[in-house]
């Protein structure tokens, strides 16, 4: 069903009360300009009475127009009905308006044409008036659906973009430990336990802030499962820190997609070129807080490929959508090396301890 003030509803968050109260206002206001202007116009001395009267008789039609009229232009209701209840309330009023001018003798009787003209015109004249208001209102309340669809919509890509890459992560590493010996080593549960961590952290709900140390635990798992079949494995994680990497988010395996893309398509068995990844929190001279990861690898010539790896280009998305346009993340491949860089900014250092 329609409601007549949906409009105003979604739009300012108004009860009816309070638009009814908009539109009486912008009613008294019309008339109030009209008359002081009409007067001083013609040098006639007011007759209270009339104000009131054409305020009063003018409330439905105002009302009307608001509720029934122009929303009947986006074909709710029967318009042709809708026009001759219009037609019907606007005689109403004219005759109301012509009876009381001859009950109170204000013009003579062939006067009363001029007198109902002049009330038609000033309803005339204030419906175009309300129809720019009310098309006004239909424009920032159509804008104010689209751009919450679209925030919607993008919400939702995100999510989808951050979602895909657990089970990529995880295709990678049953990749990395297939064709183990199924004798059971040290080694082997080694492998599996870390494993089962990768699996659990993979598929939790990645809208939850991680902290900067859990994300390093992540990537610490998943060379721990590659360095034990590998007979030659150089690959260096760096953590610098000045402050607790507990308190400090980023976004769910981020940290994990760099190390699967360097797994996938680095040379990691060059001692005097080895993968690495550096992560950084450190404070720059005026107390701001940055998180800087750096990744360098050799491209392995046998699994090059065009792609730069699963999930790259959707990082910087993910970065912008939980921290902010400031985030940065580039990088650069040529046909031996790739390396990649990202800085997360967290404000000031004192703002972050209040």
């Amino acid at each position: 069903m329609y409601d007549p003030v949906l409009w105003t509803n979604l739009l300012l968050g108004l009860t009816k009360r309070k638009h009814l109260f908009i539109i009486l206002l912008l009613w008294s206001f019309n008339f109030t300009y009209d008359y002081v202007t009409t007067d001083f116009e013609t040098d006639v001395i007011p007759d209270m009475r009339l104000p009131w009267v054409h305020f009063f008789l003018g409330t439905p039609f105002i009302l009307f127009l608001f509720y029934r009229l122009f929303p009947a232009f986006r074909g709710i209701g029967h318009f042709g009905l809708t026009i001759l209840q219009l037609i019907g309330i606007v005689a109403s009023i004219l005759f109301c308006t012509h009876l009381l001018h001859l009950l109170w003798g204000l013009d003579p009787i062939l006067n009363d044409s001029r007198q109902m003209m002049s009330v038609h015109f000033r309803l005339t004249r204030f419906t175009g008036f309300a129809l720019i208001v009310w098309l006004f209102s239909e424009f920032l309340l159509r804008t104010n659906k689209i751009n919450q669809v679209n925030g919607k919509l993008a919400l939702i890509k995100i999510s989808h973009d951050h979602l895909t890459l657990s089970p990529h992560l995880i295709l990678n590493m049953l990749n990395n430990i297939a064709g183990k010996s199924s004798v059971y080593s040290d080694e082997l549960y080694q492998d599996v336990e870390a494993l089962a961590v990768l699996l659990k952290e993979s598929y939790k709900d990645p809208m939850i802030p991680r902290s900067v140390y859990e994300e390093v635990g992540i990537v610490s798992h998943m060379l721990k499962c590659v360095r034990g079949h590998k007979t030659k494995f150089f690959f260096y994680l760096n953590i610098r820190y000045t402050l607790p990497l507990e308190y400090y988010t980023i976004p769910h395996l981020v940290l994990a997609t760099l190390v699967e893309n360097m797994l996938k398509f680095g040379q990691y068995t060059d001692r005097d070129n080895p993968c690495e990844i550096t992560v950084s929190l450190t404070t720059d001279p005026k107390q701001h807080i940055y998180l800087v990861c750096s990744t360098f690898n050799l491209i392995n010539p046998v699994k090059n490929a065009l792609s730069s790896g699963h999930g790259l280009p959707t990082i910087a998305n993910i970065l912008n959508h939980f921290h902010g346009p400031d985030t940065f993340f580039e990088l650069h491949e040529t046909m031996d090396e790739f390396s990649t860089l990202m800085i997360i900014p967290y404000g000031k250092l004192e703002d972050r301890i209040d």
